[in-house]
């Protein structure tokens, strides 16, 4: 077990921040459903339009997820199943809403010689 490095905990996210994560994970859930309705409405109800950009937006959306997902949680993860919840939460913690302890860390001693 020594080889084996530690699995991150899913990082617990309050207020403000929840709220983000919970608004990402929604639009990336619902913005296929609402282009492609919009589209099927201005278009005259032609179902092959409405289907076809339904297809394409939960490929474009998927693609979304998967960056999301590449830049946000660690390499040594990656093979580990997350939702999209999981995978917005990650994102969110790491680029909007980052933990006191991170910052500390960019500080560095500089020695003058």
């Amino acid at each position: 077990m020594q080889g084996i490095p530690p699995i991150e905990p899913l990082p617990k996210l309050y207020g403000h921040c929840k709220l983000l994560a919970i608004l990402l994970t929604i639009s990336i859930f619902l913005a296929p459903f609402l282009i492609s309705a919009i589209l099927w409405y201005i278009y005259d109800f032609t179902f092959f339009i409405g289907v076809s950009v339904f297809i394409f937006f939960e490929i474009v959306f998927g693609m979304v997820t998967s960056k999301l997902r590449v830049t946000s949680i660690t390499p040594d993860q990656g093979e580990i199943s997350y939702s999209t919840y999981e995978v917005a939460t990650w994102y969110i913690s790491r680029y909007f809403c980052p933990k006191k302890e991170e910052d500390n860390l960019l500080i560095t001693d500089f020695k003058t010689k």
